[in-house]
């Protein structure tokens, strides 16, 4: 490889940072790809830009004034002000024609980032977390479709203007291909501190007695919350031999939709879900049409903990020892009644070695 000094400069930007203290599914991907940008370019810069509405009322004065600017050259007020807003980030970053932007994709600013770095000259990689446009956002789950048809082609406008594509699921890499762009997978692997702890959990599972179902989830997104809804129909009607426990955040709403043998502890801490996830017989993943990859699986494969999981819960997943999945309450039972035992936990070394090598070819 050629010396630091020979190579372009590389910036890790994501717009936004996340909120809260809650780890979540993006969260941990964006503290995955943190750390493999930083095994893969040790120079690269790590930025976090804040959010449109965090700045001052002058500077987003300013920017609509740029931004009205940028609408003349016939794109949407809204685009505009995103245009001039993500220029204002780049150029405070001091790149020069050739450099590289990895661009943790927040979707909202998705066109306007590829807009500024085709002005720039700038090689521009995005890592979008889903398909944006095929996730809903509200509850209950209504489809519009010409909506989703207008903001899909959007999506995709601008992701094939980006020199390289990685996404987080098999579902969204195949259907960006389908697309004409050369999308490539990188799946989701716990962070670092993550991973070690979920190791731990599978040795103390080598001695321990596991009895309940675990569902986990975020019931204050649709797609987790139409399939928890289906998950509690299911467990009402189809007798089994283990209890269920129901977790995570927003789950105390569905407390009364729980029947006989299904207990809803809501949100929990980390400490709290390792115990948990320690005990779990196995973890029962049923979801809604949905697009990305759930975090809960790999980590539980991790930890040692069989996923039984429908068909929509895995699509996003390559094959992998200790996932089973099924299509209606027959296959479930089937499943159930045959959990996998004694399994590896998935190995994403080649995956991560992949993306490694194509971020250092892209600066030499």
């Amino acid at each position: 490889m050629p010396d630091h000094a020979d190579r372009r400069k590389s910036v890790l930007l994501r717009v936004s940072p996340w909120g809260g203290s809650d780890v979540h599914g993006g969260q941990l991907r964006s503290q995955q790809i943190t750390q493999l940008v930083a095994r893969a370019l040790p120079d690269a810069i790590t930025h976090v830009a804040p959010g449109l509405r965090s700045l001052s009322y002058r500077a987003r004065a300013a920017l609509a004034v740029q931004g009205a600017v940028e609408t003349a050259k016939g794109i949407s007020p809204s685009e505009g002000l995103f245009t001039a807003f993500v220029g204002r980030i780049i150029a405070g970053l001091h790149l020069a024609r050739g450099d590289l932007v990895i661009y943790d994709a927040d979707p909202r600013y998705g066109a306007a980032m590829a807009r500024v770095a085709a002005r720039r000259g700038l090689r521009l990689v995005a890592l979008p977390h889903n398909v944006e446009a095929m996730i809903p956002h509200a509850w209950p789950i209504v489809i519009d479709v010409g909506q989703v048809t207008r903001d899909f082609g959007r999506e995709v406008g601008w992701l094939a203007k980006a020199d390289q594509v990685w996404t987080i699921g098999c579902f969204d890499r195949d259907l960006f291909q389908l697309c004409g762009i050369d999308a490539r997978l990188l799946p989701y692997v716990p962070p670092a501190g993550r991973a070690a702890e979920l190791a731990a959990i599978r040795v103390h599972r080598e001695t321990a007695s596991p009895g309940h179902l675990l569902i986990l989830g975020t019931a204050h997104n649709p797609p987790t919350r139409a399939g928890m809804l289906e998950q509690l129909a299911i467990a009402r009607t189809l007798r089994l031999d283990h209890p269920v426990i129901l977790a995570g955040y927003g789950t105390e709403a569905l407390a009364a939709d729980a029947g006989p043998g299904v207990t809803v502890v809501g949100a929990q801490s980390w400490p709290e879900l390792q115990k948990l996830i320690g005990g779990a017989a196995a973890l029962w993943v049923h979801q809604a049409p949905m697009s990305g990859a759930l975090t809960r699986i790999p980590e539980a494969l991790i930890a040692g903990v069989p996923v039984v999981a429908n068909n929509w819960a895995a699509r996003g997943h390559a094959a992998m020892a200790g996932l089973v999945t099924y299509g209606d309450a027959g296959g479930l039972a089937a499943c159930l009644a045959n959990l996998p035992t004694g399994f590896a936990p998935p190995d994403f070394a080649a995956a991560e070695a992949h993306f490694i090598n194509a971020m250092r070819t892209l600066v030499e």
